[in-house]
């Protein structure tokens, strides 16, 4: 095979499209949840930015709500996921419940649900 039937055929390769028959359901449904988890700590990051300029009690406590969301999600993406990394499922899951169980015991905020 020559050098440009060889890039050829990667250039053909890469313009196939991969579409969502290739996944299984519980594929589109784990990219899904990671998205949204993606989403999610990006809201957490931007309300600690907010909270780092402010440094008021209710700036705080938005932040901290903000970051329970991401970790909630975070958990139910690796249930959800587990069968794809179950160690690593089973150590996320793990963190995140100490990291809720903590920040509502000793966060002082209400309403973080």
């Amino acid at each position: 095979m020559t050098l440009k039937t060889s890039a050829l055929l990667l250039i053909a390769a890469s313009l196939l499209p991969i579409g969502p028959a290739a996944a299984t359901p519980l594929e589109d449904k784990c990219q899904a949840l990671t998205a949204a988890t993606k989403q999610a700590e990006a809201n957490s990051i931007a309300f600690l930015a907010v909270y780092k300029a402010d440094k008021t009690e209710p700036k705080r406590c938005e932040y901290l709500k903000a970051s329970v969301a991401h970790f909630r999600m975070l958990k139910k993406t690796f249930e959800t996921c587990r069968s794809f990394h179950p160690k690593m499922a089973d150590e996320m899951v793990a963190t995140a419940n100490e990291v809720l169980r903590e920040t509502a015991a000793k966060s002082g905020c209400k309403n973080l649900r």
